[in-house]
């Protein structure tokens, strides 16, 4: 007669449970939250550019006029770095044209900007860039370089012109 291992049999045995369990939560999450099962699958990770996109309609945010996306923006800010040139150079908040009511974004003017964006910025020869952030809590969607007051990018827009749509 065979001697019994009960030491490899609970292994095996709770090894089977957590597979079973596994599926079994995938699975229910997969009838109840799809959209948290699809970016499983998926595996999707933000990209890692200054510029986010998300699909609105046929249209991307960057696609659209500045006009558009200063209108469909929650906040909408100007970050400078620091004018010492060191390797830890931080970028500051040196201006916020729009902030929609009630809108959750906790900084202000001459706050450091994220850092997780700042090198972007530290990085390019400009002197600062125009940041969109879109929704509640606000998330960046779009920046752009400017310098010497002109935003580089498609038509070549003036900084100024930017700053009359907070205005309106």
């Amino acid at each position: 007669m065979k001697k019994r291992k009960p030491f490899a049999d609970g292994i095996i045995f709770g090894f089977g449970i957590s597979i079973s369990l596994s599926i079994s939560l995938f699975v229910l999450a997969f009838v109840v939250y799809p959209e948290v099962a699809e970016r499983i699958l998926k595996q999707v990770e933000p990209p890692a550019y200054h510029i986010f996109e998300e699909r609105y309609g046929h249209e991307t945010f960057t696609n659209l006029s500045f006009e558009r996306m200063f209108k469909q923006s929650s906040v909408v800010l100007l970050a400078e770095p620091e004018p010492n040139k060191t390797e830890n150079q931080k970028v500051r908040i040196s201006e916020i044209l729009k902030k929609n009511p009630n809108t959750d974004f906790s900084h202000s003017e001459g706050d450091e900007y994220d850092r997780s964006h700042s090198k972007f910025i530290t990085s390019a020869d400009c002197d600062g860039a125009l940041v969109f952030y879109v929704g509640n809590p606000p998330r960046q969607k779009a920046s752009f370089y400017y310098t010497d007051g002109i935003i580089g990018y498609r038509d070549k827009i003036p900084l100024h012109q930017i700053k009359q749509f907070a205005k309106n």
